[in-house]
C-alpha cells in the first residue's frame, strides 16, 4: 500500500510538473496574455513544447482515470493551441477523448459540451466529417440546453468550418451570420473576427468577393484591435486571395507577402508554406515576376514539412512557370510529381486540375510526347521532379488546406480555424 501511494504521489508531481509549464507556454501562444518568465518568447515556448510533446500527450492520455481529473482536463484545454499549430489531430483526437473520459458527473455540461466541440474540430483536421457535424452538433444542443450564448457562437463558428471543408457552402454562409451576430452579443471580439473570416471564406466560394474583401477588413480590425497576429496573418492571406480575383493583383501580392512574414513571426512554418503559392500567383497576375523563386521556396519547405499536398500545388503551379519557358519535359515530371503526391493526399479534385495540365503538355508537345511521358516516368520512379528543384536550387511549400482556383491552376488557400475550437477559455 505504502509503495503505490509513493507512485501515486509521484504521478502527481510529474503531472503538476508538466501543466505548470504548459500553462506558461500556452501563455505565449495566445494573445493578449501577459507572457510567463519562465520562457524568454514565443520561440522558446514552442521549442520546450516540440521537445516534450510526446511526454505531454502521454501525461494526458495515459493517466488512470480517475488520477487527478482536473489537471488532465487542465492540460487538455490548453495544449490545443499547440498541436494545432503542428497539425497534430490524431493526437488531439486522442487527448479530447481521453478529457471527456476524465471529466467528472458533477462538472457542469458546458464544461463538457465544450470539450465535445474542440473532439470535433479535431475530427474535422482528421477529414472524418460525419463524426465532427455529430459532435458539433452534439455540442450545440448542450450549450443551448445551459443558455450558454457564448459557447453556441463559438459551437456553430466551428460548425460552419466543417460545413465549409464538406463543401456545404450555403448552409455555412447561412449559419455563420447567425454566429457572427451571436459573438458579438456575447462580447467575444476574437470569436467574432473568427466567424467573419470563415464568413467571408465562403463568399468567396460563391464567387461574392467584393462582400468577403469587406468581410475581410473587418477581421483584420478586430485582429488588431485585441493583438491576434497570428489571426490577422491567415486572414490577409485570404484576403489577398478574393483580391486576386477582383483583378487587383498588386494588392494581393501586397497581402500574401504580410501574411508570409507574420507566420515567420509566429514560427509557423506550416503557415508560412500557406502564402508563398499564393504570392507567386498574385505576382505572374500582375505582371511583377513569375514567382518561380517563391514556389521553389514553397516546394522546399512542403517537402521538409511532409506536407503532400502543399508540395503537388506548388509542384503543379510552378511547372505552368516552366512550360511557359519553354521547358516542357521539366512542367511534365513536375505535373506526374505533383499528381503522384496529391492522390496520396486524398486531394483528387486538386490532381484532376494538375492532370488536366499535365494531358495539355502532352497535348501541345506533338511528336516530343513520347520522350516527355518517359521523363515524367522516370520522375514518378526516383520519386522527384528531375531538374525541376530550379537549375541546382534548393527544390521548393493552409487551418490546411483548401485548394484555390487562379487562371485554372490550382494554388493553396489555408484557412484560420475557429478560435475556440481546442481550447476551453480562449480562442485559436
Amino acid at each position: 500500500m505504502e509503495h503505490a501511494d509513493d507512485r501515486s504521489a509521484a504521478l502527481d508531481r510529474l503531472l503538476r510538473h508538466y501543466a505548470g509549464r504548459l500553462a506558461e507556454a500556452h501563455d505565449h501562444l495566445v494573445p493578449g496574455q501577459p507572457p510567463a518568465p519562465r520562457f524568454a518568447d514565443r520561440r522558446a515556448a514552442l521549442s520546450w513544447l516540440d521537445e516534450e510533446r510526446a511526454n505531454l500527450v502521454a501525461a494526458i492520455t495515459a493517466t488512470p482515470h480517475p488520477h487527478n481529473p482536473y489537471v488532465i482536463l487542465e492540460m487538455a484545454g490548453r495544449i490545443g493551441d499547440y498541436l494545432k499549430l503542428r497539425r497534430g489531430f490524431a493526437e488531439l483526437t486522442a487527448i479530447y477523448d481521453s478529457a471527456l473520459e476524465h471529466c467528472p458527473g458533477s462538472a457542469p455540461a458546458a464544461f463538457r459540451a465544450t470539450f465535445l466541440d474542440a473532439q470535433a474540430c479535431a475530427l474535422r483536421g482528421l477529414t472524418r466529417f460525419p463524426e465532427a457535424v455529430a459532435a458539433h452538433e452534439e455540442a450545440l444542443r448542450m450549450h443551448r440546453a445551459e443558455g450558454s450564448l457564448l459557447g453556441e457562437a463559438e459551437g456553430l463558428t466551428n460548425l460552419c468550418h466543417t460545413l465549409h471543408e464538406m463543401r456545404d457552402i450555403e448552409r455555412a454562409v447561412r449559419v455563420l451570420r447567425k454566429a457572427v451576430v451571436l459573438q458579438g452579443k456575447a462580447g467575444n471580439r476574437r470569436g467574432e473576427g473568427a466567424a467573419l473570416t470563415n464568413l467571408g471564406r465562403s463568399l468567396e466560394e460563391l464567387g461574392r468577393y467584393e462582400e468577403a474583401v469587406g468581410v475581410y477588413q473587418r477581421d483584420i480590425e478586430i485582429c488588431r484591435v485585441v493583438g491576434d497576429w497570428h489571426g490577422e496573418a491567415v486572414t490577409q492571406n485570404n484576403l489577398g486571395l478574393a483580391l486576386r480575383e477582383l483583378g487587383r493583383a498588386g494588392e494581393a501580392a501586397a497581402a500574401h507577402a504580410a501574411a508570409r512574414d507574420a507566420f515567420h513571426r509566429a514560427d509557423d512554418r506550416h503557415g508560412v508554406a500557406m502564402p508563398l503559392t499564393n504570392l507567386s500567383t498574385a505576382l505572374r497576375a500582375g505582371g511583377l515576376g513569375d514567382g518561380s523563386d517563391t514556389l521553389e521556396e514553397a516546394v522546399a519547405l512542403c517537402r521538409d514539412l511532409g506536407d503532400k499536398r502543399g508540395e503537388g500545388v506548388a509542384l503543379t503551379n510552378l511547372a505552368t512557370n516552366r512550360l511557359q519557358a519553354g521547358a516542357p519535359a521539366e512542367a511534365a515530371q513536375m505535373l506526374t510529381r505533383a499528381s503522384d503526391l496529391l492522390k496520396e493526399a486524398g486531394a483528387t479534385h486538386i490532381q484532376a486540375k494538375a492532370l488536366m495540365s499535365l494531358g495539355k503538355v502532352w497535348g501541345c508537345s506533338g511528336p516530343r510526347t513520347g520522350p516527355l511521358k518517359r521523363s515524367a516516368r522516370r520522375s514518378r520512379s526516383t520519386g522527384r521532379p528531375g531538374t525541376a528543384t530550379g537549375r541546382g536550387k534548393r527544390s521548393s511549400c493552409s487551418r490546411q488546406p483548401c485548394g484555390r482556383r487562379t487562371e485554372k491552376k490550382p494554388s493553396l488557400s489555408v484557412r484560420r480555424r475557429s478560435p475556440h475550437s481546442a481550447r476551453l477559455t480562449t480562442r485559436h
